[in-house]
């Protein structure tokens, strides 16, 4: 689930638990950050045990009984929740900006810069800034879906094949990342992408 995050923060203290009150950021954007994440999965899940949620030491919130699993991603005004009851899950929602083009170096190698080139050569309506914003997204989401520390983006994710399929990106990679389902999607100015351990 993806949501535009433009209501008041009294919005989301009407669905949550009063008990979640002393959980609360203390600064007000990471707050209604929070809040939306949350209200999101009772979207989803609507008996989300939220109480239960905590917190790992690299800042993904987890629980601790495992299943459901479940991701949280912000930015901008956007919230996006992923849940599943089985599998470990990643999702990542990006805004698109011309800075991941000055980073691309950091966490793409020249073999997938070639490969999101060719991806560019045929698409339409797409630019590299896009591309590039998704696949940062798509490293993001794998990141997630691991539940691992010490993760290189471009030794251990390293992308090794896009499929562009009716606007989503199907995303094969090597590494650690070859343990996953990957998809992703360019959503106007924004780029969002989920991953899933594969059964």
């Amino acid at each position: 689930m993806v949501w535009s995050d433009e209501e008041p923060e009294s919005f989301f203290l009407e669905d949550l638990p009063e008990s979640l009150g002393g959980m609360f950021p203390a600064h007000p954007l990471k707050r209604k950050q929070f809040l939306a994440g949350r209200f999101l999965l009772t979207q989803l899940v609507p008996n989300f045990p939220l109480q239960q949620i905590r917190i790992a030491e690299g800042g993904r919130p987890f629980l601790e009984q495992g299943s459901p699993y479940f991701s949280i991603s912000h930015t901008s005004k956007y919230i996006a929740a992923i849940v599943h009851d089985q599998q470990a899950v990643g999702i990542d929602v990006e805004q698109v900006s011309d800075r991941v083009l000055r980073v691309g170096n950091k966490f793409l190698s020249m073999v997938e810069q070639q490969l999101i080139q060719v991806v560019l050569d045929n698409a339409i309506n797409l630019t590299q800034t896009i591309l590039y914003t998704l696949a940062w997204s798509v490293k993001e989401a794998s990141f997630k879906a691991l539940h691992e520390t010490g993760v290189d983006f471009m030794r251990d994710l390293p992308i090794e094949n896009i499929e562009w399929m009716n606007g989503f990106w199907r995303v094969e990679m090597g590494g650690k990342g070859s343990e996953l389902e990957i998809h992703a999607h360019n959503m106007g100015p924004v780029c969002l992408a989920i991953a899933v351990r594969k059964v």
